[in-house]
């Protein structure tokens, strides 16, 4: 959630004196960009790219207009529902909501931000109780959020600042940080904290050769047992029902500290769908799996994805080694598997950001060892809404 501030201190409704009040609205999903009618989508998401930067002082992890309409398109899988606030034409505020497709579900994902222009007026309430009534009519009551906190904001924090933990971990963020502010006021409680990342590839020693040993140690410790597997944009056949069983595992192995996670369903239409939607993005995908040569399912799995938006960066997807799979060195042997891939078919993405449980220690000296570095942390709320 990145709307910010105290309560609202202009008359309800949004409106100060003199101005024209906000309206907040669904906000219609294009069948293409680039016409009058998907205007208002494109502004919405170029809204969210300006609270990214403020956020983090780059857009490095934003999607564009085309990523984000292929997102949005229908799913036989998940709903999303976009709304924004609008004040003569401008874009100040922008909600979301998403669910999976499932009526035994009760758990949502939701998200409210605002302008810094319009903070202060109380939209940022109205639009995060638009969003839960949303996803209460849908039958979803326990709702998930995040806050985005750069290391920077993090340490420039008063020193006598409360801080605020989740049950696991070592991470903190103050409890005076206006977006955590407006979390707790709402309800949420601190479930998760996550760490972000990024790994730029180095010239010379400290770059393919770093990453070419890593390789080599991890392939030795795993042994004999697993097959390496790397493919990019469609999953061979062979493997895709048992690559669709480790995407649904993902859910449920995953360290989730306080967070109430349900399982996904996902099988070979899913897969394709997700895979569709990437090509119809221009988002290119690069996937390296570990096959338990014993039973001849895959074991573990990583993906990064490559943006259209960003040529000279890649986003950290789902990494994942199933629970009874551990201990065998297959995270280290497919991230640096991976990293290796990307600097062969994309050299120019020299930079990969990533996120992680700040819980998961074993994943954190992976990417240590790798040669990732702290950006900053996400802080991932819950609450449980009152259904009587």
């Amino acid at each position: 959630m990145n709307a910010q501030g105290e309560p609202a201190t202009a008359p309800p409704g949004g409106a100060e004196p003199g101005k024209t009040p906000i309206e907040i609205r669904l906000v219609p999903i294009p069948a293409r960009l680039g016409t009058p009618d998907a205007r208002p989508f494109e502004q919405v998401i170029e809204f969210t790219g300006i609270i990214e930067e403020e956020a983090w002082g780059h857009r490095d992890a934003w999607l564009g207009p085309a990523s984000s309409l292929a997102e949005y398109s229908h799913s036989s899988f998940t709903h999303r529902t976009l709304l924004a606030a609008w004040r003569d034409g401008e874009v100040v505020g922008c909600g979301r909501v998403r669910y999976e497709l499932d009526a035994n579900d009760r758990t949502a994902f939701v998200w409210v931000a605002t302008a810094p222009s319009v903070r202060g007026q109380g939209l940022g309430d109205r639009m995060l109780a638009l969003v839960e009534e949303l996803a209460l009519d849908a039958g979803r009551s326990t709702l998930s959020s995040y806050t985005d906190h750069s290391a920077q904001t993090i340490a420039a924090a008063a020193p006598s600042a409360r801080r605020l933990a989740a049950s696991v971990g070592a991470a903190v963020i103050p409890e005076t940080d206006p977006r955590a502010r407006f979390a707790m006021r709402n309800g949420y409680a601190l479930a998760q904290m996550e760490r972000v990342s990024v790994y730029e590839r180095a010239h010379g020693e400290n770059g393919l050769p770093a990453l070419q040993r890593a390789l080599a140690e991890a392939a030795q410790r795993t042994g004999e047992d697993y097959e390496l597997l790397s493919w990019g944009d469609e999953t061979p056949e062979e493997y895709i029902d048992s690559f669709a069983d480790a995407l649904g595992r993902m859910a449920l192995d995953a360290p989730a500290a306080d967070l109430l996670v349900e399982p996904e369903l996902w099988n070979a239409e899913r897969v394709r769908e997700y895979e569709s939607e990437a090509a119809i993005a221009g988002m290119g995908l690069l996937r390296a799996a570990a096959l338990d040569r014993n039973t001849g399912v895959i074991a573990a799995y990583t993906e990064l994805e490559l943006p259209a938006e960003h040529p000279t960066l890649a986003h950290q997807s789902d990494t994942l080694v199933l629970a009874e799979h551990r201990g065998n060195g297959l995270g280290m042997l497919l991230k640096a598997a991976n990293l290796l891939s990307l600097a062969e078919v994309a050299p120019a993405r020299r930079r990969v950001f990533t996120w992680n449980a700040d819980e998961n220690e074993h994943m954190l000296r992976i990417n240590a060892d790798l040669g990732f570095e702290l950006l900053g942390y996400i802080g991932s709320w819950q609450k449980v809404l009152d259904t009587e």
